[in-house]
C-alpha cells in the first residue's frame, strides 16, 4: 500500500490551504503540518470509537464516483494550461467560475500551446492502445511527455527570445534544494479553517486505504479489521510528524544563503557554477530561521560577503530576506552591525523582500534613523517582486559606471533593467 497525498487528497489539501497567501511558503508548510496532525487525530478517534466498521457500508460505486470526479476536477484545472493562458480567479472561488473567467476574460489562446496539448492527448491515447495490445510496460504517458517536450525544445518554443519570453510557458529553473526544516509554529486560529477539510481528508484517506486493503484481503483470503486499519492510518500520521521533529530539529538553526544573478535573458535567478560572477551588483538570498541559534551562521555569511566585495570591488549589494522566519533581536542586531560597517566603507546594501514581522523588528530598532529608508524594499505586492525593485534600483544607482564583465555580456543590460523578471 502507498500512504500519501494522492491526486484526490491533494485537491482537498489545495482547497484547505486556499485561505493562505500562496507565496508565504513557511505558512503553508506549517499549515500542512497542523493539517496532518488533525487528520491523524481524527483517524485515531474513528478507531477508538469503533466507527471504522461503518466504512464497510460505503459502496465501491461511491469511491469510484469520487475518484472520477477528482479526475474531472484535475482536467478542468488544466484547461488554462492547455490553451496557453493564465488562469483567472483565486483558489477560494469555484473551479467552474474560475474556468469561466479564464475562457471569457482571459488572454488570447496560444495556438502553439494548444497544438502541444492536442498532440499530447492524441499520442497518449495511441500509445496506451499499443501498450495494452502488446502487453508492454506501462510507460506510455512518460514516453508521450518526453516526445512532446523534446519536440517543443527542438522547435525552439521553449527557448527565451531577446526579451526573455518563450513561445509557450515553461516551468523554468527549479530550486536545487528542498525547503529548510524548522520547528513549526502552530497558529490556533487556523484550526477553524482546516477542521472541515481535515475531516474530509481523514475519511477520504481511510476510504482509499480500506478499498485497497479490501482488495488485498479478497485475494489473500485474510480477515480485515476495519478499526485496526483506521488506527494504523492515524498513528502513521502522529508518528510521522513526531519523527520529522526529532530528526530535523538539530538542523533548524541552519541558515542558507544563495547567490543570485541577472542572467543574459534578464532573469534574476540562482547563480550556477557555470555563470560568471557579477562584480557590479551582488545579490544574496537568505532562507531559514533568523533567530539567535542562527547568529553564528549569519556572521559567517556576512564575513564571506565582505571578503567577496573587497575582492571584486563591488559597490552595491542586495540582500533578500523574503524566506527568513522568526527574526529576533540577536540576528537583527548582527544585521545592524553589518550595515553600519559597510556604510562606513562606502558599500550600498539594499534589503529586499521584507515581510511585516521583519519590518516590525527593524522599526522597533529605528533603523531608518541612520539608514536611508529608500534602501528597504517591503514585500507589499506579490505581483511585483520587491527583489526586482531592489535590483532595478541598484542598477539605476550604478548607472554608466558598470564595468562588470558579466553585465557587459548581456547586451546593454542598463537599457533592459525595466524588463527584468524574477525566477528563483
Amino acid at each position: 500500500m502507498i500512504n500519501g497525498p494522492t491526486s484526490a487528497i491533494s485537491l482537498v489539501v489545495f482547497s484547505a490551504l486556499a485561505f493562505l497567501d500562496p507565496n508565504a511558503s513557511s505558512d503553508i508548510y506549517e499549515a500542512m503540518f497542523l493539517l496532518g496532525v488533525m487528520v491523524g487525530i481524527i483517524q485515531i478517534g474513528i478507531a477508538v470509537f469503533k466507527l471504522g466498521d461503518l466504512t464497510r457500508y460505503i459502496s465501491e460505486s461511491v469511491i469510484l464516483g469520487f475518484m472520477a470526479g477528482a479526475a474531472v476536477r484535475l482536467a478542468i484545472g488544466q484547461i488554462g494550461n492547455a490553451l496557453g493562458v493564465h488562469e483567472k480567479g483565486t483558489g477560494n472561488q469555484h473551479v467552474l467560475y474560475r474556468l469561466w473567467l479564464t475562457l471569457v476574460h482571459g488572454d488570447p489562446f496560444n495556438l502553439k500551446a494548444l497544438t502541444i496539448s492536442a498532440v499530447t492527448i492524441l499520442l497518449a491515447v495511441l500509445l496506451r492502445k499499443v501498450v495494452r495490445r502488446y502487453r508492454l510496460p506501462q510507460l506510455d504517458m512518460f514516453v508521450a511527455l518526453l516526445a512532446i517536450a523534446a519536440s517543443a525544445y527542438l522547435a525552439g518554443w521553449s527557448l527565451p527570445d531577446d526579451n526573455g519570453k518563450t513561445a509557450v510557458a515553461v516551468i523554468g529553473a527549479l530550486k536545487a534544494s528542498l525547503p529548510q526544516p524548522h520547528i513549526p509554529e502552530i497558529h490556533w486560529n487556523w484550526v477553524a479553517h482546516l477542521s472541515s477539510s481535515a475531516v474530509a481528508i481523514a475519511f477520504l484517506g481511510l476510504l482509499e486505504a480500506l478499498s485497497i486493503a479490501k482488495s488485498i484481503a479478497h485475494h489473500t483470503r485474510q480477515p480485515l479489521d476495519y478499526n485496526r486499519q483506521c488506527l494504523a492510518e492515524g498513528v502513521a500520521n502522529l508518528i510521522g510528524v513526531t519523527l520529522s521533529i526529532l530528526l530535523f530539529v538539530p538542523r533548524a538553526a541552519k541558515l542558507k544563503a544563495t547567490e543570485l544573478i541577472t542572467s543574459p535573458e534578464g532573469v534574476v535567478r540562482e547563480r550556477l557554477t557555470s555563470d560568471t560572477q557579477c562584480t557590479a551588483v551582488v545579490v544574496w538570498d537568505f532562507e531559514g530561521e533568523f533567530f539567535f541559534g542562527a547568529a553564528p551562521e549569519l556572521d559567517r555569511y556576512f564575513d564571506a560577503l565582505k571578503q567577496r566585495v573587497q575582492l571584486f570591488g563591488s559597490r552595491y549589494v542586495v540582500l533578500r530576506f523574503k524566506r527568513v522566519r522568526n527574526p529576533d533581536v540577536v540576528c537583527i542586531e548582527r544585521l545592524e552591525h553589518f550595515l553600519r560597517e559597510t556604510q562606513q566603507g562606502g558599500l550600498t546594501v539594499l534589503l529586499a523582500g521584507l515581510r511585516p514581522e521583519f519590518l516590525t523588528a527593524i522599526d522597533n530598532l529605528r533603523f531608518t534613523d541612520w539608514y536611508p529608508a529608500a534602501y528597504f524594499f517591503a514585500e507589499e505586492d506579490e505581483r511585483y517582486s520587491a527583489t526586482l525593485r531592489a535590483v532595478r534600483h541598484a542598477y539605476a544607482l550604478l548607472g554608466d559606471e558598470n564595468s562588470c564583465q558579466h553585465c557587459a555580456g548581456q547586451s546593454r543590460l542598463d537599457r533592459k533593467v525595466g524588463n527584468l523578471y524574477y525566477l528563483v
